[in-house]
């Protein structure tokens, strides 16, 4: 069978034919060239394998039957049944022959008997078996074609004269055997160890939800997610090269390669250590176990300190579980890992995300912060073996599943922070909060958690932060969930349409630092008590679209020192704007619109200096526009309009407020105003 080959990437253009005999074996020959210096990466990327040989550049091996080219300098020699690719990638099997480091790592196609170019995917490169008879790989602009009706004197003709275009501007090609360099010498490559940063793109597949549990076990990952590009690229028949147990079970499925005396130190960790702390189930997992508390072990057992030296144990526990939760969130997917499982002397405190109490060795692992960075999986109950962890932030991630209640249990005595939010968690939150009295910070906002929300939250006297907004959240919320949280600063309850209760003025009483308020479009009841008065910390209040909030607004509230934002459009209040108090001087926004107020607008809004967005549209306000409102000078948005009982035109003070910051201005079409001169529009 006559097989013929191009290879072209970069500028650089490899030419082989192979005659297959009878016996199996075959001759090629190549030639490559190029008009200009051939680089290092083209070289490389350059190399291909067609039928009984393999052709290799920029410094790798070349391996095909023997014979001689145009160039009686250009002769190499191998066994025809060891048919390798040598390229910058993965490996792959051909015809059950091995291809080594191949460029093509992601599509191969098949062609037929009756169409040579038809192209049909087969597998892709990762683990697969291959049946390429006439095939073209293609990948990032390298292609390899091979056709059986190609003459090899095309080939040979246009390949002498490549040959000799490579004399005359003199680039040298290098041809080693496999596993040798240049010189003859043996290959001192250091074994592969996961990349510090790789960003990897998934695809849904990657991301399918992992299937249901229990409380602590772990699954076997062995090809869940796909690996960086270059972390398999080992030599597999090279005993020499150790990978860490996570790229082995990635790669190969199992653990197989041991460092010197790891075995041993394993073994001695299975039966006199692990069991210390892990107090499950009994650790029966075979060596070559692809579990991620396995897996954890072995990595352990890969550090070169002696295990029975004590400073071998200082911060094992915390290196131990941190390896567990790297395998479990598909940590080779993370968008950074720097310093994540090398070989276990590197100290977790240096790890992204991690810090500790002390870098020293004994140093406990106190922060976990792995915000927006791609994990995927549940809520690990190995969580509670980091005995000393104080802050927890996982945020923004692809974390499944609930909320374990005995995590939280666990993490009580030690965790000060816990946020959890813009994930797809479900389920409640367990009653078992209440235990966390240590707690300052809570949030599982924008997830998809159910349920009633726990009156346990109200002996969490530590509280400061309470993040539940954008949930499912339903029942009652009342002053029984704030209790005893005396230094709440932020409650966060909006989005959660069929969250209800009543609005109570004994919030104010057991929550006298509220610093931020948002209880907006839920189905909370009553009034605004003259008690929110009370909060003089508070800076935001949102009390908008609220299903049935009525009466009047409390001139205590408006009057407020620290008072930013005020938030209570879409609603039924009614009365009048307060027109006899001092508005808070540091209000910026001030958002009453789509109500039921009544009135004139008061001139005291003329004397607040920072007041930027006035939104009072939708009302049955009457009158006239204050001139004292042209006198702030920082207003960028006005709406007065839906309000069709007010009269008179705009002053023209605010109208040359136009030329300064206020880009907006919007009326009742019964007051005069030119547009667009003075007015943006009328309505």
């Amino acid at each position: 069978m006559n097989l013929g080959g191009i290879v072209a990437d970069a500028g650089v253009l490899t030419m082989m034919e192979l005659q297959a005999g009878d016996s199996g074996r075959g001759s090629s020959s190549m030639y490559s060239g190029n008009s200009t210096p051939v680089s290092h990466s083209s070289r490389k990327k350059a190399g291909a394998a067609i039928g009984g040989g393999s052709v290799v550049g920029g410094g790798r091996h070349l391996r095909v039957d023997s014979h001689d080219f145009c160039d009686d300098n250009l002769s190499v020699a191998t066994d025809a049944t060891d048919r390798q690719v040598g390229g910058n990638g993965r490996t792959a099997k051909l015809h059950n022959q091995e291809m080594v480091d191949v460029s093509v790592d992601q599509e191969y196609g098949e062609f037929g008997e009756t169409d040579p170019y038809s192209y049909k995917a087969r597998k892709t490169l990762w683990g697969s078996s291959i049946n390429t008879r006439d095939g073209i790989l293609r990948d990032h602009g390298l292609a390899v074609f091979t056709t059986r009706r190609q003459k090899i004197r095309y080939y040979s003709i246009f390949a002498c004269m490549m040959i000799s275009l490579v004399v005359i501007i003199g680039v040298s090609v290098s041809v080693t055997q496999p596993g040798k360099n240049n010189g003859d010498e043996e290959d001192t490559r250091e074994p592969l160890v996961p990349p510090t940063t790789t960003t990897t793109t998934t695809t849904d597949e990657q991301q399918q939800t992992p299937t249901d549990q229990e409380a602590m076990t772990a699954t076997d990952t062995t090809a869940v997610a796909t690996p960086p590009h270059d972390m398999c690229d080992y030599d597999k028949d090279d005993d020499t090269i150790v990978p860490t147990p996570q790229v082995q079970c990635f790669c190969e499925g199992g653990i197989s390669r041991w460092k010197e005396g790891q075995l041993d130190k394993y073994q001695h960790l299975k039966d006199n250590w692990i069991e210390s702390f892990r107090n499950e189930e009994p650790f029966d997992f075979e060596p070559d176990s692809c579990h991620s508390h396995n897996a954890a072990l072995v990595w352990l057992a890969s550090d070169d300190a002696n295990y029975d030296s004590p400073e071998f144990f200082l911060g094992a526990q915390d290196r131990y579980t941190l390896a567990v939760l790297f395998q479990e969130w598909k940590g080779f997917e993370w968008n950074q890992q720097e310093g994540w499982l090398g070989y276990s002397s590197t100290h977790p405190c240096d790890w992204y995300g991690i810090t500790c109490d002390d870098k020293s060795l004994g140093g406990k692992v106190t922060e976990v912060r792995l915000t927006e960075n791609n994990l995927h999986g549940e809520l690990r109950p190995e969580l509670a073996w980091l005995e000393e962890l104080r802050i927890l932030e996982l945020g923004e991630n692809h974390l499944q599943g609930t909320i374990p209640p005995k995590l939280l249990q666990d993490l009580a005595p030690t965790l000060q922070y816990l946020s959890l939010s813009v994930n797809s968690l479900t389920g409640t939150v367990p009653r078992e909060i209440g235990e966390m009295d240590r707690l300052v910070k809570l949030a599982v906002d924008l997830n998809t958690l159910v349920g009633t929300i726990p009156t346990e939250l109200g002996t969490c006297t530590s509280m400061e932060v309470l993040q539940l907004w954008d949930n499912q959240f339903e029942g009652p919320f009342g002053s029984e969930h704030i209790g005893d949280m005396t230094k709440l600063r932020d409650l966060l309850l909006h989005n959660n349409d069929k969250l209800t209760g009543t609005i109570s003025a004994q919030w104010a009483l057991d929550a006298p630092h509220l610093a931020s308020l948002d209880i907006s479009a839920t189905k909370l009841k009553g009034t605004l008590p003259t008690e929110f008065g009370l909060w003089t910390d508070l800076v935001r209040c949102n009390v908008e679209n609220v299903e049935h909030l009525d009466g009047t607004i409390p001139t205590e509230l408006i009057g407020l020192p620290k008072l930013q934002h005020l938030k209570l459009s879409d609603n039924k209040l009614q009365g009048e704007l307060p027109s006899d108090v001092v508005y808070g001087t540091q209000l910026q926004t001030l958002l009453l619109n789509d109500n039921e107020l009544e009135g004139t607008i008061p001139t005291a809004l003329g004397a607040i200096p920072s007041l930027q967005t006035l939104k009072l549209y939708n009302n049955k306000l009457e009158g006239s526009i204050p001139t004292e409102l042209a006198s702030v000078a920082t207003l960028t948005e006005i709406n007065l309009s839906g309000n069709p009982n007010m009269e008179g035109s705009v002053p023209q003070g605010l109208c040359e407020l136009r030329s300064n910051d206020l880009r907006s201005l919007v009326t009742s079409c019964g007051l005069e105003c030119d547009i667009p001169a003075c007015c943006t529009q009328c309505a």
